[in-house]
């Protein structure tokens, strides 16, 4: 997934593997501290952890 200005990336994932990468800042993003100008990443957040968890990582 590409920004805005078409030369940033800002996500990535495996064709066939359970792996992603994204550009985030969860600290701006997520519950309590989430600002107002950005998507809630929240979601993302709980994938991660959830995604953890499963791996034992």
């Amino acid at each position: 997934m590409m920004a805005a200005d078409g030369k940033t990336v800002e996500a990535i994932s495996h064709r066939t593997l359970d792996i992603i990468g994204v550009q985030w800042h969860p600290e701006r993003m997520c519950f309590s501290k989430k600002r107002e100008d950005t998507v809630d990443g929240g979601a993302l957040f709980e994938y991660f952890i959830k995604t953890c968890s499963k791996n034992k990582l």
